[in-house]
């Protein structure tokens, strides 16, 4: 409206009233109702409604902690690390299309891998200050560590599973 105040000519352009109104009401309102129910997805399990855990992931994760890297190290074994949040949609994706797939799965449940996870749902110093170190501010955060990797290597923010796997055998020393 500003615009159309400065430039009363700019209000001959603007379309006249009709029918494409009522509709992109409606397009509005679903959009609108569509991130209403994705919030109240977001607010179910404050007041205790939570979803089953999912049936495909079989991982055993532990929690993220620095001294659970090193000791997983100390001990020769590959580290996989997930940072995310219930309320990344980016982490629900990395989860749903490659985490939660056959081969993934398989691989983080190799006796020699330790898997973390870090859940940032609720503000957590720990985790602020793990990803701080890490030069990171935000989630999905995925890194792998290993006897090929003492230092870490991070992972692409949307994950893709031959970046895990590759990253996985290259942690344990396997280059190919």
């Amino acid at each position: 409206w500003l615009l159309v105040a400065i430039r009363p000519g700019l209000a001959l352009r603007l379309p006249r009233p009709g029918r494409w109104m009522n509709v992109l009401r409606r397009i509005l309102g679903l959009m609108m109702l569509g991130s209403a129910i994705w919030l109240a997805t977001l607010l179910l399990p404050h007041f205790g409604f939570t979803a089953s855990k999912s049936a495909q992931d079989t991982v055993q994760w532990q929690p993220l902690s620095e001294q659970a890297i090193q000791s997983a190290l100390a001990q020769h074994k590959r580290v996989f690390v997930d940072v995310t949040a219930d309320w990344c949609i980016t982490c629900k994706v990395n989860k749903y299309n490659v985490l939660q797939k056959e081969d993934v799965q398989a691989a983080l449940q190799q006796p020699d891998v330790v898997a973390l996870r870090g859940d940032w749902t609720l503000p957590s110093d720990a985790i602020t200050d793990f990803l701080k170190t890490r030069g990171q501010v935000a989630v999905p955060f995925n890194q792998v560590y290993g006897p090929g990797l003492p230092e870490g290597e991070a992972l692409p923010t949307l994950l893709t599973r031959d970046a895990v796997l590759q990253t996985l055998k290259k942690a344990k020393g396997i280059t190919q």
